[in-house]
C-alpha cells in the first residue's frame, strides 16, 4: 500500500511543479505566492474560528487549533519566515529555469533533511540512508554535467543557486517543523494553519511595496485554471 501512495504523492508533486511553472507563466512571482497562500489560508481561518466557539467539536474531528502565547505565535512566525524565504527564492527560479531542471534540484530537500538531522539532532541513519544518501549526490553531480552541456551552468546561473538555496531553506524548514511538533509540541494542523496566516501577513506588504516600486514595468497579473 505505501509503495501506491509514494507513487501518487509522486505523480501529485509532479502535477504541483507543472501548475507552479504555469501559473508563473507571464506573472509576476509575488501575486502569484500570495493569491495561491490567500486561498489555502481561507481554509484554515474557519478552523481557528471554531476552535475558540466549539472547542469540543474541533477536538471530535481533529481539527482542533488551541489558543497559544505571545511566544508560540513567534515561533510559529518564524515557520511562515523561512518558507517566506524558501519559497520567494524557488518561484523566482521555477519562472527562470526550465521544469525539468528546477523540479530535480528542488526534490533534493530530503537530502538536505536528512544531513540536518544528523547534525542538529543526532540521528543514525541506516547504512541503507547512507547508501541512499551518496547515491543522490553522485547522481546530482552527474546531473549537473549534463545540465552544463545544456547551456545552463550549476556554477553560474544565479537561478540555479536560487534553487539550490531554497532547497536548502526547505529543509530548514522541515527540520524546524520537526523541533515545533515534537518538542514544543504543537500539533500539525496549529502549525499549518498559523502558517499560512502568517504567510500571507509577509506576502501581502511584500507585494505591494514590490508593485509600488515597479510601477512603470508592472506585470500585470492573469488568473489560470
Amino acid at each position: 500500500m505505501w509503495l501506491y501512495l509514494g507513487v501518487f504523492s509522486a505523480l501529485f508533486l509532479g502535477l504541483y511543479d507543472i501548475s507552479k511553472k504555469h501559473s508563473l507563466e507571464k506573472n509576476a512571482v509575488l501575486p502569484v505566492l500570495l493569491y495561491s497562500t490567500a486561498s489555502a489560508a481561507i481554509l484554515f481561518v474557519p478552523f481557528v474560528v471554531l476552535s475558540a466557539i466549539e472547542p469540543e467539536y474541533m477536538v471530535k474531528i481533529g481539527l482542533y487549533i488551541p489558543s497559544t502565547t505571545l511566544s508560540g505565535h513567534f515561533h510559529l512566525f518564524i515557520k511562515s519566515a523561512i518558507v517566506f524565504l524558501a519559497w520567494v527564492l524557488s518561484y523566482s527560479a521555477l519562472k527562470n529555469l526550465p521544469i525539468s531542471i528546477a523540479t530535480p534540484i528542488g526534490a533534493s530537500g530530503p537530502l538536505w533533511t536528512l544531513l540536518g538531522a544528523i547534525l542538529l539532532f543526532h540521528e543514525q541513519p541506516s547504512v541503507l540512508q547512507y547508501a541512499g544518501l551518496i547515491t543522490m549526490i553522485v547522481s546530482y553531480y552527474l546531473f549537473s554535467i549534463i545540465s552544463n552541456k545544456e547551456g545552463i551552468s550549476f556554477r553560474r546561473d544565479k537561478w540555479v543557486g536560487f534553487i539550490f538555496l531554497a532547497t536548502v531553506i526547505g529543509a530548514c524548514s522541515g527540520l524546524y517543523d520537526k523541533y515545533l511538533i515534537q518538542t514544543l509540541d504543537y500539533s500539525p494542523v496549529t502549525v499549518q494553519a498559523w502558517f499560512f496566516i502568517y504567510l500571507v501577513v509577509l506576502l501581502a506588504p511584500t507585494m505591494i511595496i514590490s508593485r509600488l516600486g515597479e510601477r512603470k514595468n508592472i506585470v500585470p497579473f492573469v488568473w489560470r485554471w
